[in-house]
């Protein structure tokens, strides 16, 4: 398996309806002129490449570290092996997926990437499962639960992966489009200088579902555990987060 070190990591905004209102973060969007059935656009979670914040790495599969305005973020995400054209991003040919948490912090900040990579274990993602084609990933569902004093509880509401907002082709196309094309606007930002060298592998993880109406209302706390599960009732990609300070 790829070391995800070596990977640029990427996430999609808005890929499934209701996430961002429930969020309480359309308003750093509308100002886009997009379709309002496509995803927002795309932010930098890690690059080893950049002189920034986001080249530390991430992802810690055991502990997600705990700060005021937690969200844990349950979603699918991609495993590409990319290819190039003319120094523009040109397709992107997905190699394996796995379930990922995007936890994100819900502050104020000017860019999206802000909020996401914000300690060494901010990120996490279960075990990868190879990708055949997207007629059978479509059979896999995304769910999530916290458990909190012994108790388990839904944390984001059960959804089919088919039912990504942009999804198989249409997605990788539209990544590919909007890596190359997308500027610095709302809480979005240029993204083609972190592909100045061309990164062959890339993690992308593609949206997050919908929340429970209890993680609407009970906030995450230190020695909570968060699960995400990607499943077909065959094959599973689980992961589990202790919340620490």
């Amino acid at each position: 398996m790829i070391d995800l070190k070596e990977c640029l990591i990427l996430g999609v905004v808005g890929n499934y309806a209701k996430h961002l209102e429930q969020a309480k973060e359309e308003e750093f969007f509308k100002s886009l002129k997009v379709d309002k059935n496509k995803p927002k656009g795309i932010f930098v979670i890690y690059s080893k490449d950049c002189n920034s914040f986001l080249n530390r790495f991430c992802v810690d599969n055991t502990y997600l570290t705990y700060k005021d305005n937690l969200q844990a973020e349950a979603e699918l995400a991609l495993l590409c092996e990319a290819e190039y054209k003319n120094n523009l991003l040109s397709s992107l040919k997905v190699t394996h997926f796995c379930a990922f948490n995007d936890a994100s912090l819900r502050i104020d900040e000017n860019f999206i990437s802000k909020k996401k990579n914000f300690s060494t274990s901010s990120k996490a993602c279960g075990n990868f499962i190879e990708f055949t084609n997207f007629d059978d990933l479509a059979k896999y569902n995304i769910s999530s639960f916290v458990y909190k004093d012994n108790n388990e509880y839904e944390y984001g509401s059960k959804e089919s992966v088919k039912d990504y907002l942009c999804y198989a082709d249409e997605l990788l196309e539209w990544i590919c489009k909007n890596v190359n094309e997308q500027k610095n606007e709302a809480s979005l930002e240029e993204l083609l200088p972190y592909f100045k060298n061309q990164p062959k592998h890339i993690l992308i993880s593609i949206g997050a579902t919908p929340y429970s109406e209890y993680a609407l209302n009970n906030s995450l706390k230190v020695g909570d555990k968060i699960k995400i599960i990607v499943s077909n009732n065959i094959n599973k990609s689980e992961l589990i987060q202790e919340i620490k300070l």
